[in-house]
């Protein structure tokens, strides 16, 4: 291992345990409010994730044909 690695390991390891998280008090769960059912049109929601589904594929395929 080289000079840099060494002197950055503890340095991540001690990152890593500081921003780890701690353990805490149990608090009650909130009651959850009863909100009526949702009437919009799904899709929309549809369509955008199918572009994002078909954007992810563009670049994954442009990306490999190099």
């Amino acid at each position: 291992m080289t000079r840099f690695p060494r002197m950055l390991a503890p340095l991540l390891l001690a990152l890593t345990f500081g921003l780890a998280p701690t353990p805490s008090w149990a608090q009650p769960a909130e009651e959850p409010v009863a909100e009526e059912a949702g009437e919009g049109n799904p899709v929309p929601g549809y369509i955008a994730t199918a572009m994002l589904g078909l954007l992810c594929l563009f670049i994954v395929g442009k990306s490999a044909r190099r």
